[in-house]
């Protein structure tokens, strides 16, 4: 899980997630090498998704919402709406999220788009506002895919059936994602709990055993609720997580007692990485965890959309948004080999200041007044923030060159780039920091010299 979910070389496409959570989805596609920037009304989770996948706003989305430019647009929509544990009003519902997300799409234009939600939503019967969606994504021009996937064919500890729409400009359809050769059962996510009593797991009292007992009689259950623990788990949800009902998510322990789950036995029972840091109140924390789509699933889902996107077949450079085709084979292989952090100069300059002393955190985000930002080498003490800028990326007056083939997109995505350039300098200034860019092309020793002057 871990290693699956180590980042890959930068694609640079922006990913837009609305509805992001605690980032679920937009972990898939990070890994991917997508630049990921996810909008969310939960504090929590968007303190979450700041910290560990960069830029993330925490806003309530609405039919007066103005969307940021993205190559491509993730969503996971409120699934209480139409599934059956939720309240089933369905489009009536003022949380469903399918129309706000079809005019993200329609204001966008993305070059593609991944959509998540629970399968009553694609059940015959209850599909028409699903369909009607898909009528109108396709009068934007999108190629649309329907795909029903368990979260447990893609190497998550856990039986999570999930419905995915998505769609291309391109006028093809995004392929099924490639299973995995075998199921991962909950024991081997977590083995060195799973046995024990914990200390900040709530251990289930007489009464919550006979209430669970006559919960499981009355709905007929032949198999105990247990967690099973050599099989993938049953699909993990914010109720049975977090509330102490009948279906709530427990360990059978050796001696016969029984226990709910630990916030972290739920994150690995997700497939979010030991890494990952989720911020907030327990209960607050396990909502984040189960209302987020499996980061496996999500990378299962973002690698057919890479391979896709690499392979450009039939990629329309006109098409509003989207990436062009490359010019040719090498130049698409020498974007792939472009890295987000880092690059040889970031490493050098990082080894020197070492070297002399210098203590720093590396990529760490800083929170400004209206988005996050994550320089490549930040002194939090004493608030300087440090960018090693790429030539080619950031416009060097002296080595930066304007391709000739697709001339207009990159004349375009050039000048976004140093547009937000300017914007995060700006940015950390009124935050009170101090701002240093140095080019790749600088020397070292120059380099260290304009950071220790400030320093």
């Amino acid at each position: 899980m871990n290693a699956a979910l180590r980042r890959e070389t930068s694609t640079g496409l922006q990913v837009l997630d609305l509805y992001c959570g605690a980032g679920g989805l937009s972990l898939g596609f990070w890994a991917n090498g997508f630049e990921v920037f996810g909008i969310d009304r939960n504090p929590d989770a968007v303190r979450t998704y700041a910290t560990n996948l960069g830029r993330a706003e925490c806003a309530e989305l609405t039919n007066e919402s103005d969307f940021p430019d993205a190559d491509i647009v993730i969503a996971g929509p409120p699934c209480q709406p139409w599934s059956r544990a939720g309240s089933g009003l369905g489009e009536q519902d003022k949380r469903d999220g399918l129309a706000l997300v079809l005019r993200a799409v329609r204001q966008i234009q993305p070059a593609a788009f991944v959509i998540e939600n629970v399968p009553d939503l694609a059940r015959q019967g209850r599909r028409s506002h699903l369909d009607r969606i898909k009528k109108e994504l396709i009068e934007l021009g999108y190629a649309i895919a329907e795909h029903m996937l368990n979260a447990a064919d893609y190497g998550v500890p856990q039986n999570r059936h999930r419905v995915f729409l998505t769609g291309l400009l391109d006028g093809s359809h995004l392929a099924l994602p490639n299973p995995w050769r075998r199921h991962v059962a909950a024991k081997e996510a977590i083995p060195r709990t799973c046995r024990r009593t914990m200390a900040e797991a709530r251990e289930l009292s007489d009464g919550m055993r006979a209430y669970i007992e006559r919960y499981e009689k009355a709905s007929k259950c032949r198999t105990p609720r247990d967690l099973h623990l050599d099989r993938p788990a049953r699909t993990l949800t914010v109720r049975n997580l977090s509330g102490a009902t009948g279906d709530m998510m427990r360990l059978c322990l050796p001696d016969g007692r029984r226990r709910m789950l630990t916030v972290e036995e739920a994150a690995r029972l997700q497939s979010f990485p030991d890494w990952y840091q989720i911020h907030g109140s327990r209960r607050s924390r396990f909502e984040q965890i189960g209302n987020a789509v499996p980061p496996l699933l999500a990378r299962s889902v973002a690698s057919s959309m890479r391979r896709h996107i690499e392979s450009s077949v039939g990629r329309a450079a006109e098409s509003p948004g989207a990436s062009p085709a490359p010019s040719s084979s090498a130049a698409s292989a020498t974007m792939r080999a472009n890295r987000r952090r880092d690059t040889k100069p970031e490493l050098l300059l990082r080894s020197a200041l070492h070297r002399r002393g210098w203590r720093f955190r590396v990529d760490f985000p800083v929170v400004t007044q209206h988005r996050l930002v994550r320089p490549d080498i930040v002194f939090t003490n004493r608030r300087v923030a440090v960018f090693v800028d790429g030539c080619f990326w950031h416009s060097c007056p002296t080595h930066g060159q304007q391709p000739r083939a697709n001339a207009s997109y990159w004349e375009s995505k050039l000048r976004k780039n140093a547009d937000r350039d300017k914007a995060d300098t700006e940015l950390l200034e009124q935050s009170g920091w101090t701002v240093v860019r140095v080019w790749e092309h600088d020397e070292v020793i120059e380099a260290v010299s304009a950071v220790e002057a400030v320093l």
